[in-house]
């Protein structure tokens, strides 16, 4: 992960804590979209940053109050995020498998940085070494989106793109905007993260209205980002998923189908089992498995149906908030 080291030459430069020489020289990651800098530090920034990182990875208990602090300097809080940023990369390079059986889940920190009022402490197979990273810059909240969406979300590779949209997902509602603005007015790469990132975050209100215009998109790749992040909304997400059932590309229709599987009510179910039909009438099998797999989500098992079947339990289904 290339960054612009924004720092001055002055004497204290060479003096800098060993956590952000590693951040400056971070090069094996790839780049990011463009010659993004939260801004030079003077001096006394530096030495700022340079007491809550370490502070950060001392667990000192003074660590709340120099973060706090430097939360007040809209410089020297950028400068900090990326520090955790670049320990995130770091701890995730070449540990895909282990990360697959690690996950970290987002929604728990949020809740339990909700709830106690500090970032959540974990204790996690492996004791993962981004977990407190994550937590930290979830916390900072709104002054952290800036610097995630410029070095991560709007990188050229994935593996970077992935992690900013995870820490933009924790961050939530205050991310938003920032997200909207790339869903309006960003490239085809950049409306695709748009609409990952804004989809976990919820499909609801202004959300639920940029998919929606995401999902008209006449790229057939940013209509399936659309679809599956409609999986996370309500009644409306899920009327405008029956209708992407329809849509011209096979693939956007899938992972329609597959959003559909969260929304386990009888108009789901029943647009489902018009799709596995229309699927088995034009032999596409591939559809006809995201189907039957959608429709075994809703019934809680793995039993492939006959459509006589699956309209059999439909009937049987109780009416649901929003369903038939």
């Amino acid at each position: 992960m290339t960054f612009s080291a924004a720092t001055n030459h002055g004497p204290m430069a060479p003096r800098c804590c060993l956590a952000m020489l590693a951040l400056f020289a971070v090069s094996a990651c790839g780049t990011t979209a463009n010659d993004y800098s939260p801004g030079q530090l003077n001096d006394e920034q530096l030495k700022r940053v340079r007491e809550v990182v370490k502070a950060f990875l001392n667990s000192d208990e003074n660590y709340p109050e120099l973060r706090d602090e430097v939360l007040k300097d809209p410089v020297a809080i950028k400068w900090f995020v990326r520090d955790l940023e670049s320990r995130i990369v770091h701890a995730r390079e070449g540990q895909s498998e282990m990360l697959g059986e690690e996950k970290v889940r987002l929604d728990r920190v949020k809740e339990a940085t909700r709830r106690r009022g500090k970032p959540a402490e974990w204790s996690l197979p492996g004791q993962r070494p981004d977990t407190r990273a994550i937590a930290q810059i979830i916390a900072i909240g709104e002054p952290a989106v800036e610097v995630v969406v410029n070095d991560l979300a709007l990188s050229s590779q994935e593996f970077l793109r992935s992690i900013g949209i995870e820490l933009l997902t924790g961050i939530g509602d205050p991310a938003v905007p920032s997200l909207l603005e790339l869903a309006n007015t960003g490239d085809q790469q950049q409306q695709r993260v748009a609409a990952r990132a804004l989809g976990e975050i919820g499909a609801v209100g202004v959300s639920f209205d940029a998919l929606c215009e995401l999902a008209r998109s006449p790229v057939w790749r940013i209509r399936s980002d659309a679809a599956k992040g409609l999986a996370n909304g309500g009644p409306e997400a899920r009327d405008f998923l029956v209708e992407m059932l329809g849509d011209e590309d096979p693939f956007v229709r899938r992972k329609a189908g597959e959003s559909l599987a969260r929304y386990k009510d009888r108009i789901a179910a029943t647009a489902l089992i018009d799709y596995l039909e229309s699927c088995m009438s034009s032999e596409d099998s591939a559809g006809e498995l995201a189907a039957q797999k959608a429709l075994q989500a809703i019934s809680g098992t793995r039993m492939v149906r006959a459509s006589s079947a699956w309209r059999r339990f439909v009937d049987e289904m109780p009416p649901g908030e929003g369903g038939r």
